[in-house]
């Protein structure tokens, strides 16, 4: 057979007499017997007869069995020899411990050592598929050359080494050919229907990555253009770094439907994570929670998804909506495990509703301090110290200015407070939310941080209210008795003077003589507009910069005519322009975006409420008229051409009106008056 390397043999299974003298073989040849110095026991050799004979395997699998056998027990006598000892010895007691009674059970033996060394290529399914591959269809061992061998499996790491190990150390593969050809393979046909067996029924991850590949194969070899699954392709990349180098033909296939997959996903995700974004704004909380769920089970992006993610617990908390808060916790932690929001989660899980939003103020304020300031900005208004002072309010005679904003008139104004930005849609819609009122619409300019809008100037007046019960503060609207819909209140307040607690610490709408001094800057220097300056400019300002009749204005100084401008036609985030160098008390907005409410009842003509300031003299605090139509609204609007943006200009609308360029800020007495 040496001389004929390689050419098909039939070789005639051993009978009863050449299987013992197989056995008996050189122990019964003298001269070999002495050569290598070895005996074996007669019970010995009666056992391995018996138990070969009395067998169910099939009979071509004896030889290799009994060669097996013998190998190993020499293997065991050889360790186990004395020292003074003249020969080995086979010993029928070793092969009590030794003996396996099927080639099954030698070839599970064999794979088992192989996890001692090679743990990753037993476990993968590597060392079977390349045992697979010599074998044939037949059922029979077939050879292989040492070269190919190599460059299939090029790409996969320490193969040299392992592919060494199996051919001089496992009794699995043997080396053939020449030295100038060398080939490999199987150590014996019977191990051929046994590996492919178990080819068959594994489910390594090569094993089950070669199915799909073989099946992908035999539709390209039909013509067919195969289609991966998703679950197709995740399994086949995870069975590549232990599989033969893949076909180009296939591996182009793979290529194709993976960037299909991944523009798919990749529109999956999107759509879910700006989704969960558009119904986080519309405070739609669940809803945009289950998005980010999706969103997050894509596996794409989770910096992004955590983003969101983050802005969740603040608002659940605070309408204690207890089920939601722990999803939201759970999902945090599995993007985040390090900022510790199980023990949050933990934490929260013991208290009663009512403490769930100051217990999870407590938490972030130990444990992320800059989320709780940027929550609190986000849902509650920030307020600054307007200091009191004198100032003329109004326009003098002379001056052009339209007739409401004169006659003008000293006013003397105490210290209060007032916030930096209109009310934005997160504050008001956190107080929708907690009262279970519709969110106003945003009339398609978005919401987030852009200044709330279509509210009239009763329900300002129900924030106000709820916004001091939130926040330990007396009330500073006497709303007791009155409906729950504030658009009822025109009929139901009969005298609005005691509508109105001004020694309220609570928060309020400012007066329009409050809100024309701090939009002017106060008493010193003041500046015709809100960002400070006398030229309305919309680098600094939302507002119509492209309406002509603008050009009319440059002779009075109130607009540059060089100035390059336009209409945003939409309202614009609150800090969208930055009061540098603006506003003295940086106040954002006073001059465009939108109309904001102030208490006053509105009048005007020769017996105004500024006709009486004017023949008063200085009048401290002016609060307006007792009662009226309309309610004043100061500031001018993205809709408005600049003179009405002036800090002095003055409209009225009737007070259950909402619109898509009106809304309000909030103001309060001072913290030390």
């Amino acid at each position: 057979i040496l001389l004929v390397p390689d050419q098909e043999l039939y070789l005639r299974p051993l009978g009863g007499e050449g299987l013992r003298e197989a056995i008996l073989g050189v122990a019964q040849h003298e001269a070999l017997a002495n050569k290598y110095r070895f005996k074996m026991e007669e019970a010995l050799t009666d056992a391995l007869f018996h138990d070969l004979q009395q067998s169910e395997q099939p009979e071509a699998h004896t030889t290799p069995l009994l060669q097996y056998q013998l190998h190993r027990l020499w293997e065991h006598a050889a360790r186990h020899r004395a020292d003074d000892a003249e020969r080995l010895c086979l010993r029928a007691e070793d092969y009590r411990h030794l003996r396996k009674t099927n080639l099954g059970e030698l070839l599970d033996e064999r794979l088992a050592q192989l996890a001692q060394h090679w743990p990753a290529a037993l476990e993968s399914g590597l060392v079977l598929e390349l045992l697979y591959a010599f074998t044939t269809e037949q059922q029979t061992a077939t050879a292989l050359p040492d070269q190919a061998v190599r460059q299939q499996y090029a790409q996969v790491p320490e193969f040299e080494a392992l592919f060494h190990y199996l051919q001089n150390h496992s009794a699995l593969l043997i080396r053939s050919g020449t030295a100038q050809q060398p080939r490999t393979r199987l150590a014996h046909d019977t191990f051929s229907p046994l590996i492919r067996e178990r080819h068959q029924a594994s489910d390594a991850i090569v094993q089950r990555a070669r199915r799909i590949l073989d099946t992908k194969q035999r539709e390209v070899q039909h013509g067919a253009r195969p289609r991966f699954s998703e679950t197709d392709l995740e399994t086949v990349r995870e069975g590549l770094p232990f599989m033969p180098e893949l076909p180009g033909q296939l591996r182009d296939y793979m290529q194709e439907d993976e960037e299909r997959y991944l523009r798919q996903k990749q529109e999956r995700f999107e759509l879910a994570l700006t989704t969960a974004q558009r119904q986080l704004e519309e405070l739609q909380l669940a809803a945009a929670l289950g998005k980010l769920e999706i969103a997050q089970r894509e596996e794409m992006h989770p910096q992004q998804v955590l983003a969101v993610a983050r802005q969740m617990p603040y608002p659940l908390s605070f309408i204690a909506a207890k089920n939601s808060l722990a999803d939201a916790l759970r999902l945090l932690d599995t993007l985040e495990p390090e900022a510790h929001w199980a023990a949050a989660l933990e934490r929260l899980a013991n208290g009663p509703a009512a403490s769930l939003f100051p217990t999870w103020e407590a938490w972030l304020q130990e444990q992320q301090p800059e989320l709780l300031r940027d929550m609190r900005e986000r849902f509650f208004p920030h307020l600054v110290d307007i200091p009191g002072g004198q100032f003329v309010m109004g326009v003098e005679e002379g001056l052009p200015a339209y007739p409401q904003e004169q006659p003008d008139h000293p006013v003397q104004v105490s210290a209060f407070q007032l916030a930096d930005t209109p009310v934005t849609c997160w504050q008001y819609g956190l107080f929708c939310l907690a009262t279970g009122r519709p969110l106003p619409r945003d009339s398609g300019f978005g919401r987030a941080e852009r200044p709330v809008i279509n509210v009239s100037w009763y329900d300002a007046i129900a924030y106000c209210n709820w916004l001091s019960e939130q926040q330990g503060f007396q009330p500073a609207y006497r709303t007791a008795g009155l409906s729950a819909d504030p658009q009822e209140w025109q009929q139901q307040v009969e005298d609005w003077a005691d509508f109105i607690d001004w020694a309220a610490d609570g928060y309020r709408l400012p007066t329009e003589a409050e809100w024309e001094y701090a939009a002017g800057g106060g008493a010193a220097n003041r500046s015709r507009y809100g960002n400070g300056k006398d030229l309305a400019d919309p680098e600094e300002m939302n507002f119509d910069a492209e309406n002509p009749v603008n050009k009319d204005l440059v002779k009075y100084g109130w607009i540059a005519d060089t100035i390059a401008g336009g209409m945003r036609g939409a309202t614009t985030p609150v800090k969208h322009f930055a009061p540098k160098n603006g506003n003295p008390f940086k106040l954002h907005d006073m001059s465009g975006n939108v109309y904001e409410w102030c208490w006053d009842w509105y009048s005007e003509g020769d017996n105004s409420y500024y006709a009486q300031c004017k023949a008063q003299g200085q009048i401290p605090n002016p609060t307006g008229p007792e009662n009226g139509d309309t309610r004043v609204v100061r500031g001018g609007s993205w809709f408005e051409i600049a003179s009405v943006c002036r800090a002095s200009f003055r409209f009225r609308i009737i007070p259950f009106e909402r619109n898509y360029n009106l809304g309000f800020r909030v103001s309060r007495r001072p913290v030390n008056p």
